[in-house]
């Protein structure tokens, strides 16, 4: 089955993110931060990545650098979610290498799936 980690600062975004994936035959992996998705890289090889783009610490953006800088990240689909929806962040996401960028406050359950389920045939 293909894993998905689901990386948001919020866990009842985690939550509901992971349950809808776990019921179309995912399986999840919940991160918190950047940081804690780096460091988790490595021990999980996740087929594909969900990644906020609000977090402390260390933003989604400058995560999503850091994926495409390490060889463990470069070739993994990512899937941008964000509150932000202004153009320049979706240009900035695309420039570092984001595969989709979804709006948190506009997209719908078949949304997801449909951006999760793209990323996933072309890997």
């Amino acid at each position: 089955m293909p894993t998905v980690m689901i990386v948001d600062d919020i866990e009842g975004i985690r939550q509901i993110v992971a349950r809808i994936l776990e019921q179309q035959g995912y399986t999840t992996i919940c991160v918190s931060s950047g940081h804690e998705a780096l460091a988790t890289l490595g021990t999980v090889g996740p087929d594909l990545i969900l990644l906020d783009v609000m977090m402390p610490e260390m933003d989604g953006l400058d995560c999503l650098a850091a994926l495409r800088r390490d060889p463990r990240g470069r070739q993994t689909p990512i899937i941008m979610m964000s509150a932000l929806c202004d153009q320049h962040h979706r240009d900035r996401a695309r420039a570092l290498g984001a595969d989709e960028y979804l709006v948190k406050s506009h997209f719908t359950v078949d949304d997801l799936l449909e951006q999760v389920n793209r990323c996933m045939s072309r890997n």
